[in-house]
């Protein structure tokens, strides 16, 4: 029997970030309306005086949202492995990383959240998360 997936952070900070990463899938033209720095989630601690209200979404954090070729017009990223980019699919096969990175900061703290892409030349996936990757970028 497989057991439910455990999530890093609570079920409305899951909710926010599923909502995100379907409107940026839906939407290639999602940045020119958000900052991808900054994507706060809407609302406020206030915004549901007529619903009942649950502890967890005082946590909900802001996202970051790192998605190289949608923010650059016409960029492929380079995978790192191979050192080339003419294989490497933006369009067929991106996923996301499974739970998003914490970027701890002196105010509060956000989430970076990223794609996975896949490389048909070494046959892996790669992101542009770790500064020694994306040197190729």
């Amino acid at each position: 029997m497989t057991e439910p997936r455990q999530h890093p952070y609570p079920t409305s900070q899951r909710e926010f970030v599923e909502r995100i990463r379907a409107a940026v899938l839906a939407n290639d033209r999602f940045f020119d309306s958000h900052n991808w720095q900054n994507i706060e989630p809407t609302g406020g601690r206030n915004s549901s005086l007529t619903k009942g209200t649950y502890a967890d979404r005082f946590y909900v954090k802001p996202i970051a949202c790192w998605i190289p070729h949608l923010l650059i017009p016409n960029h492929v990223p380079c995978c790192p492995r191979c050192g080339k980019r003419d294989l490497v699919e933006v369009n067929r096969g991106v996923r996301f990383i499974n739970s998003p990175k914490i970027l701890y900061g002196l105010g509060s703290h956000k989430y970076l959240d990223t794609l996975c892409y896949p490389c048909n030349r070494c046959k892996r996936r790669f992101t542009l998360l770790c500064m020694r990757h994306s040197r190729f970028f």
